[in-house]
């Protein structure tokens, strides 16, 4: 599946978020955490920190040159390490944002609160907030909604931000689009701020971001060890193999650091994404990282151990099925026979599906309500579909659905319904036409 990346920010925007996210408020913030702990040596603390993080930073630049996909950090790790570390990896980026988002937001609330003098609680003792929280819930919900509105719009308000910063103080944003994804990780935001000190937000965001570090180092090592004929980075990070193995020694040794509780969920995370994958995603992927396609390869040459692991965890993928959008009788066979040639060969299924459009209007209950027609053209549709898939010897399941609109919500009907393979971060969708399959 070819894949466009949508270039809503220009080049400032997409500085100024980075530039935000650096000098935010982990920097106007944190240092009075740190001085507090470290006294003087907690400016030498920050400068080890910054050399630390530029080796993981020039990994992912040669990752993100080579592949600029959607996804980031997750899709890098996923395509490299397969599937059960792409899910550490998209879980712990989820997480480590929230927390990090939550952290920055009480640093927010405790500036703002300074400035105007505010301190105190509202509300009735169990039930009541600082002044600090109050504020804090009050920004981040603001900058869930300019998020909201579209990623073009958050890179305008961050230029405006990053220039109100480096004069006053530092306010975080972050990037996305998706409604959904919006408004779940924006619910988390608010609730660690509610229930989470600063202490540790910033220790389980650091955490969490420090395993991602070591799987992006160690992802960069598994490309130019294998050396898939795709990858061609358009940079490649100097001093290799030993830039990202400092970057793997030096991010996983620094979780000894963190505190035990913000530790002990950092980790509590980690697992339940192994645990997600292993229930859920397992079945609903057939992606299989570039490592173990090489050790799988290699067998013979590998230790049992590696090929073991590999084979245990590989995704199965789940049931494939083909769908098949029914409306036209005089396209119906050619359709079916087509889809069924490709689950045969696949030990799939065909789910052949007659999609009556009705007018927007029309609220579909009462179109449900009056389908006497319907029911009579999808049962000649769907009862020749069984007809011809036959001489395949193909499975079949069939359905009949109502909807305002059909090529669109054609889509989002085989998602609810489930007729889909995935394929890596996206879902791969068979839609049969009059010219031929098409793949989305």
């Amino acid at each position: 599946m070819s894949e466009d990346l949508a270039k809503n920010l220009g080049l400032l925007a997409a500085l100024t978020i980075d530039i935000g996210t650096m000098i935010g408020a982990g920097i106007f913030v944190l240092p009075g955490e740190a001085i507090l702990k470290a006294g003087s040596m907690a400016s030498v603390t920050f400068i080890l920190g910054g050399v630390i993080a530029m080796f993981t930073a020039l990994s992912v630049s040669e990752l993100g040159t080579a592949m600029p996909r959607l996804g980031g950090a997750y899709y890098y790790v996923n395509h490299a390490l397969g599937p059960v570390f792409g899910s550490v990896a998209g879980w712990a980026n989820w997480f480590g944002l929230a927390f990090a988002s939550a952290f920055y937001m009480i640093g927010f609330g405790r500036y703002i609160a300074r400035i105007f003098g505010l301190s105190g609680s509202v509300g009735v003792a169990p039930v009541s907030i600082t002044i600090v929280q109050l504020i804090a819930l009050a920004g981040g919900a603001f900058f869930i909604l300019i998020n909201y509105v579209d990623a073009k719009e958050t890179g305008w308000l961050q230029n405006v931000i990053v220039t109100l910063l480096v004069v006053i103080l530092a306010v975080f944003t972050f990037l996305g689009t998706p409604y959904r994804a919006i408004g779940i990780t924006g619910g988390l935001i608010l609730l660690f701020i509610i229930i989470g000190d600063l202490t540790l937000l910033s220790g389980a965001a650091s955490g969490i971001h420090l395993i991602i570090y070591g799987l992006l180092n160690l992802a960069l090592i598994v490309m130019r060890y294998v050396n898939p004929k795709e990858y061609k980075p358009a940079f490649t990070v100097p001093l290799y193999p030993l830039v990202p193995i400092l970057g793997i020694v030096f991010s996983f040794a620094l979780l000894v650091f963190i505190a035990g509780d913000a530790l002990l969920l950092s980790f509590g995370i980690a697992t339940a994404a192994i645990v997600w994958y292993v229930l859920y995603a397992r079945s609903r992927t057939e992606k299989r990282g570039i490592l173990s396609k090489y050790i799988t390869s290699h067998s013979e040459v590998m230790p049992d151990a590696a090929v073991n692991a590999v084979t245990s965890v590989q995704p199965d993928g789940g049931q494939y099925r083909v769908m098949v959008p029914l409306a036209n009788p005089e396209n119906e066979k050619d359709l079916i026979i087509l889809a069924s040639a490709i689950a045969k060969q696949r030990n799939g299924t065909v789910v052949a599906t007659h999609i009556a459009t009705v007018p927007d209007q029309t609220a579909l209950s009462a179109a449900a309500d009056r389908s006497d027609k319907m029911d009579e053209t999808s049962k000649r549709l769907l009862d020749n579909a069984r007809k011809d898939a036959k001489m395949f010897s193909a499975g079949m399941k069939t359905h009949a659905i109502l909807l305002h609109k059909s090529y669109e919500a054609i889509f989002d009907a085989a998602r609810t319904h489930g007729w889909s393979c995935r394929d890596g971060g996206g879902t791969r969708i068979h839609t049969a036409h009059r010219d031929g399959l098409n793949r989305s």
